[in-house]
C-alpha cells in the first residue's frame, strides 16, 4: 500500500487503560490501539498472572481478551484466574499453537486484546523447524503484529529470559514490538517492570509491585505519597522535626522516596519508608 503523505490524517490512535492508574502512567498514559508488547522475565517471576489480571480488567471494560496458552491446559489457566478473581466473561481461553489456526481463530471471535503465553510455543505450516527456534518464533511474531496493527487490536506477547535478563536466542524480537517491559524479581521479593522500550512513551522507567496471593499489587506507598504530600504542609512539617524526627530522600527508577527516622535510632534498620510520589516532569 502506497499513501501521499499530505493525504494523511495525523492522530493519535486512542489510549486503553490498563485498569492500573500507576501502570499507565508508567507506560505513558495508558495502552495505544494496535501496538504490540513483548513482557520478558525469567520463570515465574509473574509475567501471565500480571497479564491475566490485566486481561481482567480489559474484560470488565468491555474489551473481548483472547488467552493463548501453549504451555498450561485450561484448568491450571482456570485455577490461576480463579486465584486472581479473573471471571469476566470476556476472556476467552485458547490451546492453538499453529498459527494458521490461532487466526481462524481470532478472525471467528474477533478479540481486542490478545494474549500469548509464551511466544516460544508457537509454530507456523511455513517452516519446517521446530517450536521454539529462532526461525519459527521470529516468523510467528512478525505475522501476528502485522495482523494487529492491520486489525487495530492489542497484543501481549510473553518471552522467557535468562537469568541475565537476556530474552533466551530471540533478541531481535525487542526491534520488532513497540513496547519492551522486563519484569525482574528482587531479592526481597518484590518485583520491578522495567520499560526497555517504548514508541508511545518514556523509557528507563520502573514500575514498582509486589506478589500476593491474588496476584502483583502495586506499591502501596505510591498511592499514600499521593495523599501525604497533598496534605502536609510547611507548618506541618515544622511540627514533625521539632519533635525529633528526621527525614532524607532518595530516588528509585521514577520515584521519589521520602524516608523518615526517629534521632536517636542506633542502626540503619531503624529508617522506613513512609512516603513516596512521583517527581512532576520539568
Amino acid at each position: 500500500m502506497i499513501k501521499q503523505l499530505n493525504k494523511i490524517s495525523a492522530f493519535m490512535p486512542p489510549r486503553v487503560s490498563t485498569g492500573i492508574a500507576s501502570l499507565d502512567d508508567f507506560l505513558g498514559g495508558g495502552i495505544v490501539e494496535g501496538s504490540a508488547f513483548l513482557f520478558a522475565g525469567v520463570p515465574g517471576s509473574g509475567k501471565s498472572s500480571l497479564l491475566m489480571q490485566l486481561s481482567e480488567n480489559f474484560a470488565e471494560q468491555g474489551r473481548k481478551v483472547l488467552y493463548v496458552s501453549g504451555e498450561e491446559n485450561f484448568n491450571q489457566i482456570k485455577a490461576r484466574a480463579n486465584r486472581l478473581s479473573a471471571n469476566a466473561p470476556d476472556i476467552y481461553l485458547s490451546d492453538e499453537i499453529k498459527l494458521e489456526e490461532l487466526f481462524a481463530s481470532i478472525d471467528s471471535e474477533n478479540p481486542k486484546v490478545i494474549v500469548i503465553d509464551s511466544i516460544q510455543m508457537l509454530t507456523s505450516n511455513t517452516l519446517k523447524s521446530m517450536a521454539g527456534s529462532v526461525s519459527q518464533t521470529r516468523y510467528c511474531l512478525l505475522e501476528l503484529i502485522a495482523k494487529i496493527k492491520k486489525e487495530n487490536r492489542i497484543l501481549f506477547v510473553i518471552g522467557h529470559a535468562t537469568k541475565s535478563g537476556l530474552i533466551a536466542g530471540l533478541l531481535t524480537l525487542q526491534h520488532m514490538v513497540d513496547v519492551l517491559l522486563y519484569l525482574i524479581v528482587n531479592e526481597d521479593g518484590t518485583r520491578t517492570l522495567l520499560s526497555k522500550k517504548n514508541r508511545f512513551g518514556e523509557t528507563g522507567k520502573e514500575w514498582q509491585a509486589y506478589m500476593t496471593p491474588s496476584g502483583l499489587k502495586e506499591n502501596p506507598e505510591s498511592e499514600l505519597g499521593e495523599v501525604i504530600t497533598k496534605e502536609v504542609n510547611q507548618e506541618q512539617l515544622d511540627i514533625l522535626c521539632s519533635k525529633g524526627f528526621f527525614f532524607s530522600s532518595a530516588v528509585k527508577g521514577n520515584l521519589g522516596l521520602i524516608y523518615e527516622k526517629i534521632i536517636g535510632g542506633r542502626l540503619p534498620q531503624d529508617a522506613k519508608i513512609t512516603i513516596s510520589y512521583k517527581f512532576p516532569k520539568l
